[in-house]
């Protein structure tokens, strides 16, 4: 049997990407006030574009770790973020922070005629779960070298 290991190159393309969007997102959520980017269709498409890539990103490096420990395949999107915390990988709140996180962005995907963009606009003020997602994977793949 081959002994399946991350793949690193995997991992830090998505990684690259997702500090990308970041700071894109960031940069709206710092420099506009939730009416500025209510009345900009820009903003907006910016924002949704970006948080769908982000979310993405993330969902790639969960289902590749699942792929390498070998857990159950996940039934959706928002249940890779709940095996990762089966496994160890993620705390539990982070799991259901980006649990809902992928809920929206199948919203952003498959929805987007009913995106509200007061939802985004709010999710643009708690990124910093996408960076809890980082930081506990990068620990949990050191822990596991």
């Amino acid at each position: 049997m081959v002994n399946m290991q991350i793949n690193h190159d995997i991992i830090m393309s998505r990684l690259k990407r997702l500090e990308s969007c970041l700071e894109k997102l960031k940069k709206i959520a710092q420099t506009h006030t939730k009416q500025e980017f209510l009345a900009s269709g820009d903003l907006q498409d910016i924002a949704e574009r970006n948080l769908q890539i982000a979310a993405q990103c993330c969902i790639d490096i969960g289902n590749h770790i699942i792929s390498v420990k070998k857990a159950s395949f996940p039934k959706g999107y928002g249940e890779i973020f709940v095996k990762l915390y089966e496994i160890g990988v993620i705390d539990e709140e982070t799991s259901q922070k980006m649990s809902r996180i992928a809920g929206f962005r199948n919203i952003l995907v498959h929805d987007y005629l009913k995106v509200d963009h007061e939802i985004v606009f709010d999710n643009l003020q708690d990124l910093d779960v996408f960076i809890d997602f980082v930081n506990q994977v990068n620990q949990s793949i050191k822990d596991s070298n």
